[in-house]
């Protein structure tokens, strides 16, 4: 698969029309959603709505008000498709919270367990 940049959308990309389709779309969207309903709220926090509200998503409540919710998905979905370089690989934002969440809600389980607890 192959992306190419979308002329003046401030680093966001789309699939070049040479492009095989990949045949696992949708699964990494479906599991940040997953992930973001059954995991540690802590977590959650640290790693999706504090980088947002800090990046001007939506304000500085936790809650939202339903006149919001049109702009800030809209908002959130141009966020979470940003390119980013990270480490030395060219991804989205979105594949990067994917990993933060798995390897820190891994984390959590493991402490969890050891203390004899669950999560």
């Amino acid at each position: 698969m192959r992306w190419a940049p979308i002329a003046g959308n401030e680093g966001r990309f789309e699939l070049a029309a040479a492009s095989v389709h990949c045949q696992y779309a949708g699964v990494i969207t479906g599991a940040v959603a997953a992930l973001c309903v059954v995991g540690p709220e802590d977590i959650v926090e640290a790693e999706l709505y504090k980088p947002m509200r800090e990046a001007g998503v939506w304000g500085a409540e936790l809650e939202l008000q339903q006149e919001e919710l049109s702009g800030v998905k809209q908002r959130m979905l141009k966020g979470l498709g940003q390119r980013v370089e990270w480490g030395l690989l060219e991804t989205s934002v979105l594949v990067r919270l994917f990993y933060q969440l798995s390897y820190r809600f891994k984390g959590a389980i493991a402490t969890s367990r050891a203390e004899g607890g669950s999560i």
